[in-house]
């Protein structure tokens, strides 16, 4: 992991989150594992990372891919449940969870963004459920690849940067 020893100060309309460190990840390293503690989370400046669990038979499933904008490992719990891994370079910006936390506490503004990335959280959870629950794999691959061109597709073109078997272990499918 190379660190960029800058602060990025975000202004985009209601962004409150304005001072974090800014981080650079080279595709394939590991963010960080499960079983970390979640003292901090990170928004997506540039690139792609995918979050997973490893099960105890060796494979991999894949919860969820987040892209620019995108804010991940928000938890609450003690101990992280997934880990996180860059899919292609990525340029992250990282945040204390503690001084938000306190933050949030005095600026109504940042209280209700992070309600939202938890919401952002939640969503991505129910579209992945709902991903799962499709019973042929055709289409699964079809909803996978029709969500991802809503989000990510330009001028009748579509860019995926992750590999096909990391595409298999987000539909749960070999």
């Amino acid at each position: 992991v190379a660190r960029i020893s800058t602060i990025a100060a975000l202004d985009e309309g209601r962004e409150t989150l304005r001072v974090g460190a800014v981080s650079h990840i080279v595709a394939d390293r590991e963010i960080f594992a499960e079983g970390d503690v979640p003292d901090i989370f990170f928004k997506i400046v540039s690139g792609t990372v995918r979050t997973c669990k490893f099960l105890s038979d060796g494979r991999r499933q894949i919860e969820a891919f987040y892209t620019a904008g995108d804010v991940f490992g928000f938890e609450l719990e003690e101990a992280r449940t997934l880990g996180a891994e860059a899919v292609s370079d990525c340029n992250l910006i990282t945040y204390r969870r503690r001084g938000v936390e306190a933050a949030a506490l005095h600026d109504e503004t940042l209280a209700r963004q992070l309600l939202s990335y938890a919401m952002q959280g939640v969503g991505h959870a129910q579209k992945h459920a709902f991903l799962l629950g499709r019973r042929a794999a055709v289409e699964k691959v079809a909803t996978f690849l029709l969500a991802w061109a809503a989000r990510h597709g330009r001028h009748g073109q579509l860019e995926l940067p992750m590999s096909r078997q990391d595409m298999a272990d987000y539909m749960g499918l070999t």
